[in-house]
């Protein structure tokens, strides 16, 4: 099937759904952006399957403790980008914002013991990582494109020669 992504730029998808018409395949093909930045997430941000134990136990702490960092930030993110938006409402700008999830993910994992030991009230240490994350906020820029730079495939890696 074809699909019109942009002026001038066209896709080709594959499907074994039938029984849907091709007018409705273009919004679901657009939809699907939000969970494949979720599996991206969870698989490049996260790093989910980069394990730092050896043993069956020990990877299974070391996922769990990846699923807690990726909801505890989600949770963060939620909330700042709505202190975010409702921020927007009152003032004008050019641009809306929203919070970068690879820093909230940084700031959660940085202070994850902390949050768990309790050494400090929780509402108190959830309010001080939610304004760092606020602070660290991006610009929405809809339908930004810019082309990609090839990069060489070498078939040698230059760092990987022979003495002689």
């Amino acid at each position: 099937m074809k699909v019109e992504l942009a002026p001038g730029k066209t896709e080709y998808l594959l499907t074994s759904l039938e029984q849907l018409p091709l007018s409705d395949f273009q919004p679901l093909y657009h939809q699907r952006w939000g969970v494949e930045m979720g599996l991206d997430f969870y698989k490049n941000g996260l790093q989910l399957e980069n394990f730092s134990a050896k043993t069956v136990l020990g990877v299974q702490q070391d996922f769990q403790a990846h699923l807690l960092a990726a909801n505890l930030s989600a949770l963060l993110v939620a909330d700042a980008n709505q202190e975010l938006a409702q921020e927007q409402a009152d003032k004008h700008h050019q641009h809306c914002y929203k919070v970068n999830r690879a820093v909230a993910l940084g700031l959660v994992q940085d202070n994850l013991a902390s949050l768990l030991l309790g050494k400090q009230p929780v509402e108190e240490l959830y309010d001080r990582i939610k304004q760092k994350i606020k602070r660290r906020k991006q610009a929405i820029r809809p339908n930004r494109s810019y082309p990609r730079k090839r990069k060489l495939n070498y078939k040698f890696h230059l760092n990987k020669r022979p003495v002689l």
